[in-house]
C-alpha cells in the first residue's frame, strides 16, 4: 500500500451490557496480564485487521476495526484488574461507559493516509493524497443482507509532516477523550483548526445498525480515489 493506510478503528455497542462485566471474558483479560502480554491483546475477536503499513523498519498493523463491546470491555477491565487496579475502580469504570453506551449501535473508524518511508535513509516521501480523506462514505450489511449507509460525525482530524505525529493516539486513547472508556485519554486536539503536512488521519463516530453475535459482516469505505470492502465476523460477545 505505498503512499497510503487506512487505519479503522470501529466501536459498535451491543445492547446486552448488564450490571457488571461478564464473568469469562474478565477472567480472559486477567490470563493476558499474567501472561505478560500487553492490554491491546485483549481485543481477542473483536479486533478485525485489515492492512499494515511499512514504516521503513517493519510493517505494522494500521488499519484495524475494533468492536466495543461487553465482551471486550470486561476483558479490558479483567486486564486492569490483574494490574492492581481496586475493585471500586473497575466497577466505576463498567458503570460510567455502559452507561453512556446501553441500548447504542456507534462505530468508530479511523482513516490514514501516509507518506512512503525511505528503506535506505528514513525520509518520509510526500506521496500519501489526504483530500481523498475529505469525501468519504461508510456502508455496512450482515450477512449478504442489504448495505446500509452509516450517518457519522468527525470527532478527531489529525495533519502532520510525519506518520509516527500522526499515528501516536492509540483508539482507546481517543475513546476516553470522548466517552468513559476506561484509559488514558490523549492530550491531543482533537478537532485541529490549524493542520498541515502530507500525513493525515480523521477519525468518526458512526451509528451502526444492530447486528446479531458471531454474524457475518461486510463493511465498505469509499473514499474519493478508492472503495474497499472489508470482511469479518461480528464478536461472539
Amino acid at each position: 500500500m505505498p503512499g497510503m493506510t487506512l487505519t479503522l478503528c470501529f466501536a459498535a455497542a451491543f445492547s446486552g451490557f448488564g450490571t457488571a462485566p461478564i464473568p469469562t471474558e474478565f477472567a480472559e483479560g486477567q490470563k493476558v496480564f499474567h501472561r505478560k502480554k500487553g492490554i491491546d491483546r485483549t481485543t481477542g475477536d473483536a479486533g478485525v485487521k485489515v492492512g499494515e503499513w511499512f514504516d521503513g523498519d517493519r510493517k505494522q498493523v494500521v488499519e484495524e476495526a475494533i468492536f466495543l463491546t461487553p465482551g471486550l470491555l470486561s476483558r479490558w477491565l479483567g486486564y486492569q484488574a490483574a494490574s492492581g487496579t481496586a475493585d471500586e475502580e473497575i466497577q466505576n469504570s463498567w458503570k460510567a461507559c455502559t452507561d453512556q453506551l446501553q441500548d447504542k449501535s456507534l462505530a468508530f473508524i479511523r482513516l490514514s493516509r501516509l507518506g512512503t518511508v525511505d528503506p535506505v535513509d528514513g525520509n518520509v516521501e510526500d506521496t500519501a493524497n489526504i483530500e481523498a480523506l475529505n469525501t468519504v462514505r461508510f456502508d455496512i450489511r450482515q450477512d449478504g443482507k442489504s448495505w446500509q449507509k452509516l450517518d457519522f460525525k468527525v470527532v478527531q482530524d489529525v495533519q502532520d509532516r510525519w506518520p509516527t505525529d500522526v499515528l501516536k493516539d492509540s483508539w482507546d486513547q481517543v475513546m476516553a477523550k470522548l466517552m468513559a472508556w476506561p484509559s488514558t485519554p490523549t492530550n491531543n486536539e482533537l478537532v485541529s483548526q490549524i493542520r498541515w503536512g502530507r500525513n493525515r488521519r480523521i477519525s468518526v463516530l458512526a451509528e451502526v445498525p444492530a447486528i446479531s453475535a458471531n454474524a457475518k459482516c461486510e463493511l465498505r469505505i469509499t473514499e474519493s480515489d478508492r472503495t474497499r470492502t472489508i470482511k469479518f465476523r461480528y464478536p461472539k460477545s
